[in-house]
């Protein structure tokens, strides 16, 4: 669901908007934003096959922030490759300039999922920000950039305020 709101957003943009610096996002654009979600997914399906993910370790292909048909491409490649059962993996971190050193940390690839989603997230939110300031008049679904849990919350109280 979050992908498929992600994919109708970019579909709606062409590849000027997508890379055009957006001052509310520091200058940041569409194409850095997704690219970086997208990598992130990416990390977590290597995990597969490895059992370790490093976020830290991403290609930054920047194809993936320069073509909106790259990025759409590479999201249904994420979202079919996703489907795994659970499993132990170590999440590895660069501790740069830390006085901690590079370690493993045990984690599930369940839990992993759930980080990418609520990273996404985030992202979809300050994407909605740069796509409305690009594209006024653009359609977007009324969840783009909200988690379940505040999605629920609306809901609950939208019902609970009185009729007039």
């Amino acid at each position: 669901m979050l992908f498929g709101q992600l994919q109708e957003s970019l579909a709606q943009i062409n590849n000027t908007q997508y890379t055009t610096p957006i001052e509310t996002l520091d200058g940041a654009t569409i194409g850095q934003h997704t690219r970086h979600v997208v990598e992130h997914f990416q990390c977590l399906v290597k995990s597969i096959t490895s059992g370790k993910v490093n976020y830290d370790d991403r290609i930054r292909d920047l194809a993936l922030e320069s073509n909106i048909l790259s990025s759409i491409e590479a999201i249904e490649v994420v979202k079919k490759d996703m489907d795994h059962p659970d499993f132990e993996l170590n999440v590895m971190q660069d501790f740069i300039k830390s006085d901690l050193p590079m370690g493993a940390i045990k984690s599930s690839y369940y839990r992993e999922v759930l980080y990418n989603i609520d990273h996404l997230v985030h992202h979809q939110a300050l994407l909605k920000i740069g796509l409305l300031e690009l594209k006024p008049t653009m359609h977007m679904s009324e969840h783009f950039g909200y988690a379940d849990a505040t999605i629920k919350y609306k809901k609950h109280v939208h019902a609970e305020l009185p009729s007039s």
